[in-house]
């Protein structure tokens, strides 16, 4: 199971939506998102785009899939990172960050494009 969760983290995931432990929902936008490329030589690059400009936030080959009390898990050394997969699927990925109490919604481009421009939601 988790060979399969790691084929399914292939390519480029954005951001397309944030839950906060407050309750608010950040839509993010084409100017605003999270992107998680995940390598075929697994390097995993994180980087946040804002205005049209990139700033990396992570790049790194040090990350493992962790299965633990039901619950998968991606673990990030540098920076440490421990944080919850929720879902992951052909069209997108849900990630918990417990640090942070927030869900962060992503989707795999070029789905994110359709969603972004038409604030559709993923089924």
């Amino acid at each position: 199971m988790k060979q399969l969760i790691e084929n399914r983290l292939k390519g480029v995931f954005r951001s397309y939506k944030t839950f906060r432990p407050n309750g608010d929902v950040i839509l993010h936008s084409v100017d605003d998102f999270q992107e998680w490329d995940f390598n075929d030589n697994r390097i995993l690059v994180i980087s946040h785009h804002q205005q049209h400009r990139k700033k990396i936030l992570c790049e790194t080959n040090q990350w493992t899939i962790e299965f633990q009390n039901k619950r998968y898990f991606l673990n990030i050394a540098q920076p440490s990172m421990h944080l919850e997969i929720i879902s992951i699927n052909h069209t997108g990925l849900v990630i918990e960050n417990s640090a942070r109490n927030e869900k962060v919604f992503f989707a795999q481009f070029p789905i994110w494009e359709s969603l972004i421009k038409n604030r559709l939601p993923v089924l």
